[in-house]
This record gives structure tokens, sequence and C-alpha cells, in this order.
């Protein structure tokens, strides 16, 4: 027995739906990051914003490492398990 065929959404509508989360987690990190910068600058000084500043080099190094380490265990995993 054959269902019903489902209407087809938009393809733009589709990518919106994905787009969306993703734009506002952008829009809160980079938020989240301005205010700590002035919180940092205004509280303790311009030299520890710019160590902290010259440390960020550092940290996204080590987060890309991350990401990239999960993402090519997944597909080792994936390929491993089926």
């Amino acid at each position: 027995m054959q269902s019903p065929a489902q209407p087809q959404r938009p393809l733009w509508k589709t990518y919106l739906l994905f787009l969306a989360p993703m734009v506002l987690s952008n829009f809160l990190q980079s938020m989240s990051g301005t205010v700590n910068s002035i919180y940092i600058g205004q509280m303790l000084g311009t030299q520890a914003l710019a160590a902290v500043s010259g440390m960020f080099p550092i940290i996204f190094f080590f987060i890309a490492l991350v990401i990239g380490l999960g993402a090519g265990a997944g597909v080792l995993i994936g390929q491993a398990w089926g």
C-alpha cells in the first residue's frame, strides 16, 4: 500500500530552517565575545585585554584541532561500524 505523496517544501525554506539557529548561535557568540572584551578592558585594563586577545589564536587552534579529531574519528567509527 502506497502512502500519499507529501508536498515538497521549497528548498530555500529548508535551508532557512537549518540556517536560522546557526546564525543565532553565531550572533550570540559574537555578542558574548564583545561583552567579555568590554568587561575585561574596563575592569582589568588594557594589558589584560591584550593578554586575552593574544591567547585567542592559540585557543582557537586547540578548538579546531579537537573538532577536526572528532570529525575524523566520527568518519572512522562510521566506516568501522558499517
